[in-house]
């Protein structure tokens, strides 16, 4: 490992052992053909009933591991710490009380999603979340949040049995169906699969969950643009909202994150104690399967809808606003110059299509470094979609059965991450912090695919997530209810998640939603039973 990382996670390190005490008083806490859709899917169970529940890692995968254990008393305290978190901040009621949709209290189908790009307004005991108001934008990418969201949802509720989080699952399974559903037309649309990159619904007020008066506004959103890599447009006869705005062309960027979650939707289909939950997310899974089988079927490139319902291909039919829209819908784009560049994202989209990697045979590490190297060096956060796309590919293969495809891909994933890590970060336009904060966060990730994390990674998980609590217990908005909340004005709705420093060095920690991941570990699917804990799970629980 390179010196810079060493540096790196000593600072970390020092940071992570600081007392539990420091966040104490945790209250206020946290800061992104034409008929395919008349196919009938396969409702058939992956899951054995003769293997334990969840499963585990069918075969053993050890890395070789020279950094210093983390002693007992450390790892206690920071289970501890995580879980005062949870309680004292109210973490499960509030990712479900900040998120929103549509209510169901509207009278159509309800769904919560995770949205940037907000702020709030409060009104005497109304909070109002407004959507803000950008020319040609619009939370573009909202697939990695509410992907992390809803797996760390799923598997805290598989593994608690808790009716809130039941309803946090049942909801994000909705919110994730509503992102196909909303780009349907009319009812004579009869794709139901495609997926829009957002969909804005109405505005509308209700109370929440725990009897708060919320108010939702997506006007600011309500305006039509067209931009190189995708347009807005209104659907007015959408047959489940009615009138919506849609943001098309879905890109690839956060469908390594959906594409693993899709595995705990399965699971939360065919294992939820709630017959709503399963039928909603089992709802969610057959539009996740027709979605990555139309993907395949059209030579691993992502289709999309025009302003009129149409079904098309981005860059490829005539489409003259996306006329440069590049390889940011398609797994085979640079196929020319470097064979299977893309192999974990067409072979994890051949698994959750069909259960199967079709033709894909994938190196251990996508093709020749030289490709990979390029795309990060000319957009860094390729980096992490790449680490996505590999870590989901072998959660897929674990699910569907395809046991040494999965080992072969953790082989791969342990040079990727030895790659990344160790990568000259000179070459690229990127905070270092926040470049090893993303990479943390596919770490830890990675613990639900079967990877096995050494000591100095997991310290590098425990430091980011340190750091997060003890900076979200200082954020003023965390209830805009609260009455110590002004009124009147605009607030932020998350606390940042980065800061710079007087040296004008970077500090970063992880986002809001990526705390509950620590839930999804502790529920347990395919964890590394010889990798060294990540939290005590018993502490976390209790």
């Amino acid at each position: 490992m390179g010196s810079v990382v060493r540096r790196l996670l000593l600072i970390l390190l020092v940071l992570s052992l600081l007392p539990a005490a420091a966040c104490d008083s945790v209250d206020q806490t946290d800061h992104d053909d034409d008929d395919a859709g008349e196919d009938e899917i396969d409702d058939d169970d992956l899951d054995d009933d003769d293997e334990p529940y969840p499963p585990g890692l069918p075969f053993s995968f050890i890395r070789q591991d020279d950094s210093e254990p983390i002693p007992a008393q450390q790892l206690i305290a920071f289970s501890e710490l995580l879980r005062d978190f949870y309680e004292q901040s109210s973490y499960a009621d509030w990712l479900l009380r900040m998120s929103h949709g549509v209510d169901s209290s509207t009278g159509m189908r309800d769904y919560r999603l995770w949205w940037g790009e907000v702020y709030a307004e409060k009104h005497g005991d109304t909070v109002s979340i407004i959507h803000k108001y950008s020319e040609e934008h619009g939370g573009h990418n909202i697939l990695k949040s509410n992907s992390l969201l809803l797996s760390s949802a799923i598997g805290w509720y598989l593994a608690s049995g808790d009716p809130l989080l039941g309803e946090l699952t049942q909801q994000f399974c909705a919110g994730i169906s509503s992102t196909m559903l909303g780009m349907v037309h009319d009812e004579s649309d009869p794709l139901q699969h495609l997926m829009a990159r957002n969909v804005a619904a109405f505005n509308h007020g209700y109370t929440t969950h725990d009897g708060r008066k919320k108010y939702v506004d997506y006007s600011n959103w309500f305006h039509p643009y067209d931009r190189w890599n995708c347009s807005r447009f209104r659907y007015t006869d959408n047959p489940y909202w009615g009138e919506v705005w849609v943001t098309n062309t879905r890109s690839k960027d956060g469908l390594g994150y959906l594409f693993k979650t899709a595995v705990s939707i399965d699971h939360a289909a065919q294992h939820a104690a709630d017959p709503q939950v399963r039928q909603t997310c089992g709802e969610t899974r057959d539009l996740l399967r027709l979605f990555a089988r139309d993907i395949v079927d059209n030579a691993y490139l992502i289709r999309s809808k025009d302003s009129q319902g149409n079904a098309y291909r981005p860059g490829i039919d005539p489409e003259p606003e996306e006329a440069r829209i590049g390889d940011i819908v398609s797994f085979t784009a640079w196929d020319w110059l470097v064979p299977d560049a893309e192999c974990n994202a067409k072979c994890a989209s051949a698994l959750l299509a069909y259960g199967d990697p079709l033709n894909n045979d994938c190196d251990s590490l996508d093709g020749p470094g030289i490709y990979e190297l390029g795309a990060i060096i000319n957009n860094p956060p390729n980096a992490h979609i790449m680490r996505s796309l590999h870590i989901a590919n072998i959660a897929l293969a674990l699910h569907s059965g395809h046991n040494d495809l999965a080992l072969k891909g953790l082989d791969g994933l342990e040079k990727r991450f030895e790659r990344d890590m160790t990568l000259d970060l000179s070459l690229i336009d990127v905070e270092p912090d926040n470049y090893f904060r993303d990479i943390a966060v596919n770490l830890l990730q990675s613990a639900t695919a079967g990877y096995y994390l050494t000591n100095d990674e997991v310290r590098l998980i425990q430091a980011y997530a340190f750091r997060s609590i003890t900076q979200y217990q200082d954020f003023e908005n965390w209830d805009p209810w609260d009455d110590s909340v002004p009124e009147d004005q605009q607030l932020e709705v998350f606390p940042p998640t980065s800061r710079r420093l007087e040296d004008q060095t970077v500090e970063a920690w992880f986002h809001t939603y990526v705390l509950g991941l620590f839930m999804d570990y502790c529920w347990g699917l395919y964890r590394n039973p010889d990798s060294p804990l990540i939290v005590d799970c018993s502490v976390l629980t209790r």
